[in-house]
């Protein structure tokens, strides 16, 4: 027999049709390896952007708290000075005070003792009789020293 006779056309037809099957195949298949690359990259794009979005937010955060933080801090040495103002002031204001108390207590004193020796108006009258009395016994005495010298 030889190999003459043998018509190969269906093999060869066969073999054709495995090799296009094998070239559609291999194609398809790198289709979508790139279709699942461009995917992945596409998905780690959005992934890194929300990263980005996320770390700028928490970012402002930080230093929104960190002003917040700088602001309280001014505020409380504003009111640590106002506090030893005050302090120094209620000191002072103590001292008077006491100075008014004190001031208080010897004007009651005097004002007691006053009441207590008021003089009436009789009283008064008679004073006055016994001022005049003195002035015209120290005229006579001085008149009298004026006459012996």
């Amino acid at each position: 027999m030889g190999g003459d006779d043998v018509d190969i056309s269906p093999l060869r037809n066969l073999l054709e049709s495995l090799f296009e099957l094998v070239a559609s195949y291999n194609k398809t298949r790198s289709d979508l390896s790139e279709k699942v690359k461009v995917n992945a990259i596409s998905d780690v794009e959005v992934h890194l952007t929300n990263a980005m979005i996320e770390e700028e937010e928490k970012v402002r955060e930080m230093s929104s708290i960190r002003q917040s933080l700088v602001t309280v801090k001014e505020k409380i040495e504003k009111l640590r000075e106002k506090e030893k103002n005050l302090e120094a002031l209620l000191e002072v204001v103590e001292k008077e005070v006491e100075e008014a108390k004190l001031g208080a207590s010897t004007t009651r004193k005097e004002y007691d003792a006053y009441c207590t020796a008021s003089l009436t108006a009789d009283d008064l009258v008679d004073l006055e009789k016994k001022k005049k009395y003195l002035e015209t016994m120290l005229k006579d005495l001085a008149n009298y020293k004026l006459c012996l010298n």
